[in-house]
């Protein structure tokens, strides 16, 4: 019995060193071009100088009182939702990538990477559900950034929503939060 279960993993350890000489990678990201631009703003944050054009649709959408003067700056500080969760879950992600193969038998290299990518996803949205993570907690959203939202909503017909969630940083309509998705590649050896 210890005989074949000996036999099986040392298959299973060949095919492992045979998946490893192709080069595969899984990456992680935001699919829609637009969105991904989004995102972008949120990781990394962004500044900008308020233009007397702005402050007159800030004024109009936001509320005169609550409009920044021409001039000011407006600070998005940044969600790093990505970055912290690669430095909260890369241990793990290489834990899965490591033990797969002998404890869930998965030896071929692209089916791996789908477990590991599968994983990346569903850690990246839980860092956005939850507000951050233990390398990063998201602010609420600004006071002027509300009342815009709140202005917003006031026309829709059932629920009074808009169709969006005002109160969680990093979720709108959740359409940038669908779109967290993996890829893997076949990269050329060097």
């Amino acid at each position: 019995m210890s005989k074949d279960l000996n036999e099986a993993k040392e298959r299973i350890k060949q095919r492992i060193a045979e998946e490893m000489q192709k080069h595969h990678s899984a990456l992680i990201g935001i699919t829609d071009p637009k969105l991904a631009t989004i995102a972008t703003y949120q990781e990394f944050g962004w500044v900008q100088r308020v233009t007397p054009k702005q402050r007159g649709w800030l004024g109009a959408h936001a509320g005169w009182d609550i409009a920044p003067q021409a001039g000011a700056s407006l600070v998005l500080k940044p969600r790093p939702f990505f970055h912290s969760t690669v430095m909260a879950k890369h241990k793990k992600w290489f834990q899965i990538a490591r033990r797969a193969p002998l404890v869930m038998g998965i030896p071929d290299t692209e089916k791996l990477l789908a477990l590991v990518g599968a994983e990346m996803v569903a850690d990246v949205q839980q860092t956005i559900k939850d507000g951050g993570n233990e390398y990063a907690t998201f602010e609420e959203r600004h006071p002027l950034t509300m009342a815009i939202y709140a202005q917003r909503a006031q026309g829709h017909q059932t629920d009074g929503t808009g169709g969006i969630s005002i109160g969680k940083p990093l979720f709108l309509t959740g359409r940038m939060f669908a779109s967290i998705h993996f890829e893997i590649i076949e990269e050329e050896p060097a």
